[in-house]
C-alpha cells in the first residue's frame, strides 16, 4: 500500500517467540538502526545489538567502522566498533566457494581477512549474549574461541 516496508516487518524483526536472551540484527537503512532498538526495547528485549550490515545481513565488514546500537542489559546502547584489518575486499566475492568456508575453518585456508570477519561478527554476537564486559573482551574472546576451535568438527551446515 505504502510502496515501502510496514511497520508490522520491523515488529517481526525483532519478535522472540522463544525468549532468546539475545538477539542480533542487521539493517540496510540506517534510519531503521534506532526502530529497531525502540521496537525491541518494547517488546522486553534486553539485550539486542544491530548494524549496519551488507545487504541487511548481521556481519562486520572487518575493513571499516561500524556503528552499533541496540540494547544491553535494558540500556540503550550506541557503539563504535574500529575497522579490524587495513585491507579492503568486497565481502561478496564472486570467485568464493561454498567449500572456502569449510577449508577456513580446518585451517587449509589461511585467510586473515575472512578469519577477522568471522571472528569481528562472533564477538558482537558475544557482546549481544553478555559473555564479556565490554566489545574488546568480546573479541578477545572470539579469537581466543576461533584459535581452540575442533578443526575436524565442521559446524552444521558445512558440507565436508
Amino acid at each position: 500500500m505504502f510502496g515501502l516496508r510496514s511497520c508490522i516487518n520491523t515488529v517481526l524483526r525483532v519478535a522472540n517467540p522463544f525468549g532468546a536472551g539475545a538477539q542480533v540484527q542487521g539493517v540496510f537503512h540506517p534510519s531503521y538502526r534506532g526502530l529497531q532498538t525502540d521496537t525491541g526495547a518494547l517488546m522486553g528485549q534486553r539485550n539486542l545489538m544491530i548494524l549496519k550490515g551488507a545487504g541487511g545481513e548481521f556481519e562486520r565488514n572487518p575493513s571499516k567502522e561500524i556503528e552499533l546500537f541496540g540494547l544491553l542489559d535494558g540500556e540503550e546502547v550506541d557503539l563504535t566498533a574500529q575497522a579490524l584489518r587495513d585491507e579492503t575486499r568486497r565481502l561478496a566475492d564472486p570467485g568464493g566457494q561454498p567449500q572456502d568456508l569449510r577449508r577456513l575453518w580446518t585451517g587449509e585456508i589461511d585467510d586473515a581477512f575472512a578469519t577477522a570477519l568471522v571472528t569481528g561478527t562472533a564477538a558482537l554476537a558475544l557482546l549481544a549474549l553478555r559473555a564479556a564486559p565490554g566489545l574488546a573482551r568480546a573479541e578477545a574472546l572470539a579469537e581466543a574461541l576461533w584459535q581452540a576451535r575442533d578443526r575436524d568438527a565442521l559446524p552444521g551446515g558445512i558440507a565436508a
